[in-house]
């Protein structure tokens, strides 16, 4: 096979992850299942480019390269007389075996990705928050008039001001068809330019109807 995709490379640089198997780094020459990582440039593998060993070639380590290739890793860098069988110098690739990890790495890795997912889910209830937090500006839809008679429930709305320490009209808005006239409404929803356009539009469409 060509060069591997999602090999992962942790904080400690001797140790690899692919397919949930650790590899660790080792000296010697390459065995069948181990990984190999291209410290060197070919014309069809580059820098960093990691390969499965699969196969011995007349007892050699190999891999398929990028190209299709089938590439011998040898101390001479000497490949086979077939076609379509190249040599590769040892010295140019770093050799990963697969290791047993204990249970307490084991466990290590399993916190740290949970620490990971906790950090990213608070990300994005943050984010989500954020999002759904009005501001001045905002477009918005109208949920709680709050007795308000210059408006109705589903109304859209720009967000002219915020009252904090007004329990019961805290909000300024200006209808976005009617932006000088506006009016204090207890509470919005907040909605996208889009779907403010899409509510406007049909507004506008229904007041035709009615006409008609």
């Amino acid at each position: 096979m060509a060069k591997l995709n999602g090999v992962i490379r942790g904080v400690e640089p001797r140790v690899i992850e692919y397919e949930g198997v650790k590899f660790v780094n080792v000296k010697g020459m390459a065995k069948v299942g181990d990984i190999v990582v291209s410290s060197g440039d070919y014309w069809d593998i580059d820098k960093g480019d990691c390969f499965l060993i699969d196969r011995l070639y007349e007892g050699n380590a190999s891999f398929t390269d990028n190209a299709g290739d089938v590439r011998v890793i040898t101390d001479v860098g000497r490949g086979g007389e077939a076609a379509g069988v190249y040599g590769a110098y040892a010295h140019d690739f770093n050799v990963y075996e697969p290791c047993e990890a204990s249970t307490e790495t084991l466990l290590e890795a399993r916190r740290e990705e949970l620490a990971n997912i906790i950090a990213t889910i608070a990300e994005l209830e943050a984010k989500l928050a954020d999002e759904k937090t009005l501001k001045v500006g905002d477009y918005a839809r109208v949920i709680n008039t709050g007795g308000s008679e210059k408006l109705a429930v589903g109304d859209i709305v720009v967000i002219d001001s915020i009252d904090p320490d007004d329990d019961e009209l805290s909000l300024r808005v200006c209808p976005v068809l009617n932006p000088t006239h506006p009016a204090w409404v207890r509470t919005c929803g907040k909605v996208t330019p889009a779907e403010a356009k899409v509510a406007i539009l049909a507004q506008v469409e229904a007041q035709f109807k009615e006409v008609a």
